[in-house]
């Protein structure tokens, strides 16, 4: 899946939220650790906020789940993944609203040296 950034300002809506959310689209791998036996699955993101996010997955989650999620975070000079803990908080079709937990990011050191941008210690 290609990576790409839509806007670089924050969508305004009618809804009054904690923080502006920001529609970038990326791919995404996540994992329902509250299930037994675990469930995992892809989707893409389709907005952020400092608080939240929403994904549209392969299959519908539940309210209430515990999940991890990486996202390939479309950024240029290295191959980044954005690692968060969250809960579902609301779900609608296949689109779930995840409230952020903990999040980081992390460098995946195989891509970037792939794609030849290895960073200079």
């Amino acid at each position: 899946m290609g990576r790409q950034v839509l806007a670089a300002g924050p969508v305004l809506t009618a809804e009054r939220r904690a923080g502006s959310r920001y529609p970038i689209h990326a791919a995404l791998r996540y994992r329902l650790i509250s299930a037994r036996p675990a469930v995992a699955g892809a989707g893409s993101l389709v907005n952020i906020s400092r608080c939240g996010l929403l994904i549209e997955a392969e299959e519908p989650i539940a309210p209430g789940a515990r999940i991890e999620i990486e996202i390939d975070w479309p950024a240029r000079a290295l191959q980044m993944i954005l690692h968060l803990v969250g809960e579902t908080v609301r779900s609608e079709g296949n689109r779930t609203a995840v409230r952020i937990l903990r999040s980081a990011f992390r460098v995946d050191r195989e891509k970037t040296r792939a794609a030849g941008s290895e960073p200079r210690p």
